[in-house]
């Protein structure tokens, strides 16, 4: 080959290697945009969703969680910002100026946020279960099988055990309307005439406590100390 046809060669050679190059870098440039486009998009569409749950009408604070829920799922998410999420419904299951529909609906934002993360998800169970309250034996029975699961409750009524119970639930494979119907039924026969419940022994001595919604059935049993 003579050499004016290799130079011709190694010039091709290294403008197809350039173009291929340029092309590779706008590629990743490209993808790296529209990444962040969506999860700007993404942030946008929470705090859109967060600003419904606040709402005082019913319908839009379950609109609200119902986006919640969906968008905890999105595989851009970073593991962090479902925490950030995770963490607000957590805290809003825990508030009771929230209404119980909302707080269950919380719960399965919180638990669709954990399940997304790498971290083990019993971790915040185990943290928020740290000695020195009346822990509870919680049978979840679904069909032939049944779970139990150890709960401490931390605050001074038992409220907040009843959301964690909730979580499990979700953790479980319930949806919302079979929590909603456990809620109900632990309610009716349970509950004050004002509409509260609370899991503690001062309010049902017998330390007892049984419901049923949808395919899945509760018991939840005081451990004695």
């Amino acid at each position: 080959m003579h050499a004016q046809s290799w130079v011709a060669l190694v010039a091709a050679i290294v403008a197809a290697l350039a173009a291929f190059f340029g092309w590779r870098r706008q590629t990743i440039a490209d993808r790296q945009k529209t990444i962040a486009d969506s999860r700007s998009e993404w942030w946008r569409r929470i705090t859109w969703a967060l600003d419904q749950t606040v709402s005082d009408d019913p319908k839009r604070t379950s609109l609200g969680w119902g986006i919640l829920n969906s968008l905890v799922t999105y595989e851009l998410a970073l593991d962090d910002d479902r925490r950030t999420v995770g963490a607000i419904a957590d805290h809003a299951m825990r508030t009771s100026e929230y209404s119980r529909a909302d707080r269950i609906a919380a719960a399965g934002v919180a638990v669709a946020a954990d399940s997304m993360t790498t971290d083990e998800i019993p971790q915040k169970a185990r943290e928020r279960a740290e000695a020195g309250y009346t822990q509870y034996k919680c049978t979840i029975v679904k069909g032939d099988t049944s779970d139990i699961v150890t709960l401490e409750d931390k605050s001074s009524y038992g409220d907040a055990l009843l959301y964690d119970l909730y979580q499990e639930l979700y953790r479980k494979g319930a949806t919302g309307p079979d929590v909603n119907a456990i809620s109900d039924d632990l309610h009716k026969r349970y509950g004050t005439p004002a509409g509260e419940l609370n899991i503690r022994l001062q309010d049902n001595p017998s330390g007892v406590w049984e419901a049923a919604g949808g395919p899945f059935a509760v018991r939840i049993e005081a451990i004695a100390d």
